[in-house]
């Protein structure tokens, strides 16, 4: 059987509501196991959505958003 395909680890953090990572192509992932690449994050804020941040997910790696909701932002620190 041909090997899983390799993906990165990315959870959050902090004040968001909720984290959606959005991938060159358009295609939305929830935190979790994502496909190594370059990501948009968008993090919702008192029920509003907004650009956050950027994420460059590699594989194997593991990855926490802090979001914070006073500046609207993620800071992406690597585990």
């Amino acid at each position: 059987p041909a090997p899983a395909p390799a993906t990165a680890s990315v959870r959050f953090g902090g004040g968001a509501q909720r984290v959606t990572l959005v991938d060159a192509r358009g295609g939305r992932h929830q935190p979790g196991a994502v496909p190594p690449g370059s990501y948009k994050i968008l993090a919702t804020f008192s029920g509003v959505e907004g650009h956050a941040g950027d994420l460059q997910a590699e594989a194997g790696a593991g990855y926490v958003l802090q979001c914070s909701a006073s500046f609207q932002q993620c800071t992406v620190e690597r585990q």
